[in-house]
C-alpha cells in the first residue's frame, strides 16, 4: 500500500497533513512498496523513463536550485518543488512534461488550469505542458521564481 489521493486527502481534511508528510507516514507505515521515499535515483528512473522527458525534469531541477532555501522532492508520481509548501511539481504526461505552479493562471498567456486531479499539491493553480528543454525559458524561469517567492 502507497499514498493514494484518497488516503492523502483524508490525512489533509482530518488532521491538516500535507502531501509530502502523508507520503512519509505511509512510506513509514508499509515499508518495502518498491522505491522509497529516501531513494530519490530510484524514484526517478521509476518515473522518468522517457529520455526527452529526463532531460527536461533535469533542466527544471537545475533552474529551481538556484533558488536559496528551494528543496526538491520526488515523489512516486511527480517531482516536488517547495520551500514552505509546495510551489510547483512535474509530472511526465502523454503529452509532456506537465508543470503544476502555485501561482494564478492569468500570471501569463503559457498557463492553464490543471485537471482535476493532478496529483500534487492543490496550491498549484496553474499548468503547463513542456515539451523540450526550449520551453524553460526566461519566461518560466521567472514564473518558477515568482511561485517560490509566494511560497
Amino acid at each position: 500500500m502507497s499514498a493514494t489521493p484518497a488516503s492523502t486527502k483524508w490525512l489533509k481534511e482530518k488532521h491538516g497533513i500535507g502531501i509530502n508528510r502523508a507520503a512519509t507516514i505511509f512510506d513509514a507505515a508499509f515499508p518495502g512498496d518498491g522505491a522509497g521515499w529516501d531513494d530519490p535515483e530510484a524514484l526517478i528512473a521509476a518515473l522518468w523513463k522517457n529520455p526527452d522527458y529526463l532531460k527536461i525534469h533535469d533542466e527544471l531541477v537545475s533552474a529551481v536550485a538556484k533558488f536559496k532555501g528551494a528543496i526538491v522532492g520526488e515523489k512516486k508520481s511527480f517531482t516536488g518543488f517547495s520551500r514552505n509548501y509546495q510551489f510547483a511539481a512535474a509530472r511526465p504526461a502523454k503529452e509532456g512534461v506537465r508543470l503544476g505552479l502555485a501561482i494564478d493562471p492569468k500570471s501569463s498567456k503559457r498557463l492553464g488550469l490543471p485537471k482535476k486531479n493532478e496529483g500534487w499539491s492543490d496550491r498549484n493553480k496553474s499548468v503547463l505542458v513542456l515539451t523540450s528543454t526550449k520551453d524553460i525559458d526566461t519566461e518560466l524561469k521567472a514564473l518558477l521564481k515568482a511561485a517560490f517567492d509566494a511560497s
